[in-house]
């Protein structure tokens, strides 16, 4: 399962629409080859942890990471409104 990154832009203001495919579980990556999948419960307990080194999913993750990045507001730029 993927999400889309959808909200304001804040640097703009403006409406994105969805660009970004974000895996639907909290990960880890590994050399851009191993993925760690963190599994949660509804109440935000731990279900474990689930481990892979398919390519794809290493992709999805490595361009999520990317592509979310690219659009990060740096630190020294954050302001609190």
């Amino acid at each position: 399962m993927a999400l889309a990154f959808t909200g304001i832009d804040p640097k703009t203001g403006e409406f994105q629409s969805p660009t970004i495919a974000l895996p639907g579980n909290d990960f880890w990556l590994f050399d851009e080859q191993l993925v760690r999948w963190n599994h949660f419960t509804g109440e935000g307990g731990s279900m474990g942890k689930e481990d892979t080194d398919d390519p794809a999913a290493a992709k999805l993750c490595s361009e999520a990471f990317e592509a979310v990045w690219a659009r990060a507001t740096p630190h020294d730029q954050y302001e609190i409104r």
